[in-house]
């Protein structure tokens, strides 16, 4: 009986890291605070779930229970995080890439490169070389219906885990 909790601990601990970061995020509109207090609950839910489930497992077995459900926690959290926070680990990721490559970048030159009307265009052409939309006589449309499924799923997800009022850095009212 033991050994699905032990199998579905890091799942449990993603979950409880899931419904944290929301009610706290929620609750206080301070979003590093959501994420360390979601991470430290799942941690906790993954750490009972794995003593629960390793109950009576020999030592080696139990020290591979334990090191393979923390690694899959610490891994699946950094996912869910990932995914909340998409459009702007991209953007870092992509000016660090830079900063590796040339080695220095002026503010003058970073904002050049990301402006609005070149952030745009860029991702216009991928939606465009995706064939997600298409262009006709300069008015862009709509080609797959998935794909503002797809979004909307997407932006539910964001606003659930993430108050508006937080990712504006609006005070909390």
């Amino acid at each position: 009986m033991a050994a699905w909790i032990l199998a579905l601990a890091p799942l449990f601990g993603v979950l409880a890291d899931a419904l944290g970061q929301v009610v706290v995020s929620h609750a206080t509109a301070r979003i590093g605070v959501s994420i360390m207090v979601g991470f430290t609950l799942g941690l906790l839910a993954t750490i009972a779930c794995t003593g629960f489930g390793s109950a009576g497992l020999q030592l080696p077995d139990a020290i591979a229970a334990w090191v393979i459900s923390i690694g899959a926690f610490v891994a699946l959290a950094v996912c869910f995080w990932a995914f909340i926070n998409l459009n702007i680990t991209s953007l870092r990721i992509r000016v660090l890439r830079e900063l590796l490559q040339d080695g220095t970048i002026s503010f003058g030159a970073m904002s050049e490169r990301y402006s609005t009307d070149e952030m745009l265009s860029r991702r216009l052409e991928r939606l465009l070389n995706g064939k997600q939309v298409r262009c006709q006589a300069d008015r862009y449309y709509l080609k797959s219906p998935a794909i503002l499924i797809l979004v909307c799923l997407v932006d539910a997800a964001r606003a659930v885990a993430i108050p508006a009022r937080a990712r504006t850095g609006m005070p909390r009212s």
